[in-house]
């Protein structure tokens, strides 16, 4: 019996003397709040959102761009207000009682974007990016990251921080590390 009880040892201390298989790579994920724009699904980098509010008051601005909807008060801050379809050349549908107003900024909020309902947040693993946004048109290249097999159109947070388009002069800096 004790030859046998020195088999097992010996086989379990041989099992455990195995080297470790190495632990598969994390993926690269991103977390990303999903919103909805004229019925299209899209998704935005969390980390350059600051909140989320119902949309509610906003005043209009005369003499600028068809795609700024106008400046909001954000608790005694002004904060202009995009309207992303029209940048986008997307059709137009209003506000409603689901518009929500997503604040976006890299250390403050910069401005705010319209959108037509959101949804949780989530995460997204990188890899699952399809394509790029050539197929989008040139006016969503510049702030589109990748589309998913779902049809969600991931934006570029930082890229979004740094378009030109959305700066109304001497309302916005720009954001930190741009030259």
């Amino acid at each position: 019996m004790t030859d046998r009880s020195d088999d097992i040892l010996a086989e379990r201390a041989r099992l455990l003397a195995r080297p470790l298989v190495p632990p598969r790579a994390a993926e690269a994920v991103i977390e990303v709040i999903g919103f909805r724009l004229a019925g299209e699904h899209y998704a935005l980098d969390a980390d350059v959102v600051r909140e989320v509010l119902p949309f509610t008051d906003f005043t209009p601005v005369p003499g600028v761009p068809a795609h700024v909807i106008g400046v909001t008060n954000l608790r005694g801050e002004i904060l202009v207000v995009f309207d992303l379809r029209i940048l986008f050349g997307l059709p137009g549908r209003g506000l409603t009682d689901r518009t929500r107003l997503i604040v976006c900024g890299a250390a403050a909020p910069e401005f705010g974007i319209v959108a037509d309902a959101t949804q949780e947040v989530s995460a997204l693993p990188l890899s699952s990016l399809l394509a790029e946004a050539t197929l989008l048109g040139a006016e969503r290249q510049p702030c589109v990251r990748g589309i998913t097999r779902d049809a969600v159109i991931v934006l570029d947070g930082a890229a979004l921080l740094r378009d030109r388009r959305l700066f109304v002069e001497g309302t916005a800096t720009p954001s930190e590390g741009e030259a």
